[in-house]
């Protein structure tokens, strides 16, 4: 793997990035704002989320929104020919032969994007290794986000003395979308259960409820991105699909004991 670019911009309203060859792949995530990635001419709208692949070859510009800042993260790589990793391979076949080129609303890459950026500058001991693994992890994320369906099938089991399953196909549900609004009704909607079962199945299984279990993954995932430094505590409650930062920071000193500010003073300056 070869990494030849790293990094993020931010575009003003309006600001235009002309047309240009790429000479190696890329894949930008969106920040924040929103704006126009164009490939080989043909526009797509972009908003915070979403993630942009300009393979190699392409003619590819950026436009900011007229009215916001555009902020994207972006890495340029391409493969060598170690045949003797199959990984590579797979990888290296899908972005010579895509032909979808934006995925929406793929929040959970930005935590891996922020850590290779922050390695990259950090230059710290085996950083080259720490690199490799995320830019890996970023390329995995993004393949399975272009080839597979991303709305993933939770079956329920019809066997309701059987718990095991039913517990952690709810776990899978919550992990696929920590950064919407999820509720125990719309899980128990989704598996095809009724909301006091699922939550005494759940209780029964883990020894937590299940509103308990939701608060702890949305605040573990927000302590992952408060490390990183790069959002607000605004951008990540709403990234979490929380409805506002009160709510946010309620949950956050519930489980923790301190708002979310005072965390951030204490463990991440």
């Amino acid at each position: 793997m070869l990494l030849y670019q790293i990094g993020e911009l931010c575009c003003e309203a309006g600001y235009e990035i002309s047309p240009h060859k790429q000479w190696c792949n890329e894949i930008s995530y969106i920040v924040s704002g929103s704006g126009i990635f164009y490939c080989n001419g043909t526009q797509y709208n972009v908003k915070s989320g979403d993630v942009f692949i300009s393979p190699l070859g392409v003619t590819h510009a950026i436009k900011a929104s007229g009215t916001e800042q555009l902020r994207f993260a972006y890495i340029g790589f391409d493969f060598t020919d170690d045949k003797q990793i199959e990984v590579y391979q797979t990888l290296k076949s899908f972005f010579e032969n895509i032909s979808v080129f934006l995925a929406c609303n793929m929040q959970e890459i930005m935590v891996p994007f922020y850590k290779v950026i922050d390695e990259f500058y950090k230059k710290s001991q085996y950083g080259e290794l720490m690199i490799q693994g995320y830019i890996i992890q970023i390329l995995i994320m993004t393949y399975r986000a272009f080839s597979v369906q991303r709305s993933l099938q939770y079956q329920s089991d019809s066997n309701q003395k059987v718990v095991g399953p039913t517990v952690y196909a709810v776990m899978k549900y919550i992990d696929a979308n920590l950064f919407n609004n999820i509720s125990v009704a719309k899980i128990s909607k989704e598996l095809g259960y009724s909301d006091c079962y699922l939550s005494h199945v759940f209780k029964e299984k883990t020894g937590q409820t299940l509103q308990n279990y939701i608060i702890q993954k949305k605040v573990s995932k927000s302590i992952d991105i408060f490390k990183l430094g790069n959002c607000s505590i605004s951008d990540i409650s709403a990234r979490l699909g929380y409805a506002n930062v009160q709510s946010f920071s309620r949950a956050f000193k519930k489980l923790t004991g301190v708002y979310p500010s005072q965390y951030i003073e204490q463990y991440c300056r």
